[in-house]
């Protein structure tokens, strides 16, 4: 549909309120694979260290065949200090950043490498298109990396899973 909406050129930033910039770093570095660019780091008038920014780049390539579009450029996250919201955002299990993988077997490689780091997820689970793992950041937001191969059986949303725990 046209638009007469002003242009944009692209997504600048996701923004991602914490309760410990150390933790959240630490959670998107180490588990994730987002790096850091402390160039970018944000500081208030004082000096006090309030965001940073990391860079999270795609480590494989997006199947051709697949037909679900994903961005396939670098984005940057800013982990933004925000205690209150971080709180409010983590009790309501709130997801806003879902990660693409190539396959149903790197999403199975994702439940083990965060079983592994000691990340409790919610294994394997199959969505409506494609399959699933869920996790936590240390604040409670949910973290999903969804497969966009078409799985078995199609959109029958019959064989979706159902997790009270994950995918309330």
């Amino acid at each position: 549909m046209p638009s007469n909406a002003p242009p944009f050129s692209g997504v600048h930033h996701f923004k991602l309120a914490c309760s410990s910039l150390t933790r959240s770093l630490e959670f998107y570095t180490s588990i994730i694979g987002a790096a850091r660019v402390p160039a970018y780091d944000h500081y208030d008038a004082s000096g006090r260290l309030y965001a940073h920014i990391l860079r999270l780049a795609p480590t494989a390539a997006h199947p051709e065949t697949h037909k679900i579009p994903v961005t396939t450029e670098p984005i940057l996250i800013e982990l933004r200090l925000a205690p209150e919201s971080a709180k409010a955002l983590g009790e309501k299990h709130v997801d806003l950043l879902t990660l693409s993988a190539p396959s149903e077997a790197a999403v199975d490689q994702w439940a083990k490498w965060f079983t592994s780091q000691g990340v409790d997820n919610s294994g394997k689970l199959r969505g409506l298109i494609g399959h699933l793992v869920v996790c936590e950041d240390p604040d409670g937001l949910r973290f999903r990396i969804y497969s966009t191969e078409m799985p078995e059986g199609g959109m029958d949303p019959s064989l979706v899973s159902v997790d009270e725990k994950w995918l309330a």
